[in-house]
């Protein structure tokens, strides 16, 4: 019995050697497979492609709203949204003593949108009663080319809207216009402002609801490969959000609604902080892959209505409705009917091919997952950045010659059924992750928007009395310009 008893504990104490011999041999090739670095999302936002040694411009220009002055302008193919990066190579002598002149001035400048690319140099685009954007020029620089002369390259910031008053056009060709900015309406808390000041100080204020943070998420490398991160389908595992709060405000709403004139739900339709949770938890809904690479969404009202305004995949009329509200309030609403009510498809805008989908989305950079991006030629992409694609081909060779993503190599990217240019493949060089990714050129893409219709047969679809209407078809096309 013994002896037994001594072969069964040799036997044990031999398997456990063996076991452990194992899992040092497994530890070591772990450690020596390091996982690749994230790319870092705030070296698209720097635009280093532009060169270095840029002057910076320190300080901030305020302008006061309704106030007119004038300003060099400039037509560009596209919608300015305020916050949004605008890096420009300018080449053209009437676009750079325009340029030259704002930095020397009050550094600002003029882009009014939807302009082609003929009426840019003529000014035609620019005229009274266009809707446009006040940049500020924070870097800019100036160089000497061999064969082209001079040529200016800048970075400037979105800032304030405008309408243009009147247009005139200098002797040595530049494009002055008196503007009038466009106010930025902040409602107080529409259900505390229901009450006399003599009984507001007395209210318990409320407080905000705080953001919807996403947690850590594991990766699914059956279904979206080793460099792919997959958002987790049950949202209670994506959001962390203090439950107490919530109950406390909403207790709170509805024991001040209840000694006011108007029921719960009309204040709550109109609460700001209300709607950036709406808007929050439908993005981490619809857009799980984008919650997941975006670090944070914006809590300020204004600043998440006009981040929307610029990252969404919204037509161009769908862009300029939204800079038209002057309420943050009233564009966040609006907002929130577009998410609820739009299937995005990413088509082709020649032939209509399906590309990508939305929940191809993510973003490479802190601004978002749409950039805007200029080429050495002067060309300005607002680029989306997309995990998948289909029914393209490359044309070329990977270059890596003013990559808007360092660490990257960009392949031209065609449509397989037209062969129109829809963007550019991008490969990291080395160990990043992702290891691939297209970004897209927007003005070569189009959204479509499935509509349903009600019950009712009513074709329209009714957002507010103050906001512009959505489109009346069941199924709607709308393309990029």
């Amino acid at each position: 019995m013994e002896g037994y008893t001594r072969g069964c504990l040799g036997w044990f104490l031999k398997r456990i050697r063996r076991r452990s011999a194992l899992d040092t041999r497994e530890s070591a090739s772990s450690d020596g497979e390091e996982t690749p670095p994230q790319f870092d999302q705030q070296l698209p936002s720097r635009h280093i492609y532009l060169g270095e040694g840029m002057e910076e411009l320190t300080g901030r220009v305020l302008v006061e709203e309704e106030s007119v002055l004038e300003v060099s302008c400039v037509g560009v193919g596209f919608l300015l949204v305020p916050g949004q990066t605008l890096p420009m190579t300018l080449f053209h002598p009437v676009f750079q003593t325009a340029i030259r002149r704002s930095v020397l001035g009050n550094r600002v400048f003029g882009v009014v949108g939807g302009v082609s690319g003929a009426e840019e140099v003529s000014g035609r685009g620019v005229s009274r009663g266009s809707l446009g954007t006040l940049a500020e020029i924070y870097e800019w620089q100036e160089e000497e080319e061999q064969r082209e002369g001079r040529n200016f390259s800048l970075k400037a910031k979105g800032r304030d809207r405008f309408n243009v008053l009147e247009v005139r056009r200098q002797a040595d060709g530049n494009l002055l216009a008196k503007i009038r900015i466009r106010p930025e309406i902040i409602l107080s808390n529409p259900l505390l402002s229901v009450f006399s000041q003599s009984i507001s100080r007395f209210l318990q204020p409320i407080k905000p609801i705080p953001a919807i943070q996403p947690t850590e998420v594991q990766e699914s490398k059956e279904e979206s490969g080793p460099d792919v991160e997959s958002p987790s389908q049950n949202l209670e595992e994506n959001i962390v959000c203090d439950t107490s709060v919530i109950r406390s405000a909403s207790h709170l709403r509805r024991y001040y609604s209840r000694v006011s004139s108007w029921p719960e739900w009309v204040y709550d339709a109109y609460d700001p902080v209300l709607l950036v949770g709406q808007i929050h938890q439908k993005l981490h809904q619809d857009l799980g892959r984008l919650s997941h690479s975006q670090k944070h969404f914006p809590s300020d009202p204004t600043e998440l209505s006009f981040w929307l305004a610029q990252n969404l995949t919204l037509d161009d009329s769908v862009r300029r409705n939204i800079l038209r509200m002057d309420s943050p309030i009233m564009r966040l609403k609006y907002q929130i009917q577009l998410l609820q009510n739009a299937n995005r498809v990413i088509n082709c805008r020649r032939c209509m091919a399906t590309i990508a989908e939305d929940s191809d989305i993510f973003a490479m950079s802190t601004e978002g997952p749409q950039g805007t991006y200029v080429n050495p030629n002067g060309f300005i992409h607002e680029t989306i950045t997309l995990l998948r694609v289909r029914d393209v081909i490359q044309r070329g060779h990977p270059s890596t010659q003013a990559s808007w993503f360092q660490g990257y190599s960009w392949t031209i990217v065609e449509c397989r059924g037209c062969s129109e240019h829809l963007g550019w493949k991008f490969v990291a060089l080395e160990r990043l992750k992702p290891r691939k990714f297209w970004g897209l050129t927007r003005k070569s893409l189009c959204f479509r928007y499935d509509f349903p219709r009600e019950e009712s047969n009513q074709s329209t679809l009714t957002i507010n009395p103050q906001s512009p209407p959505l489109p009346t078809n069941a199924t709607t096309t709308i393309s990029i310009t």
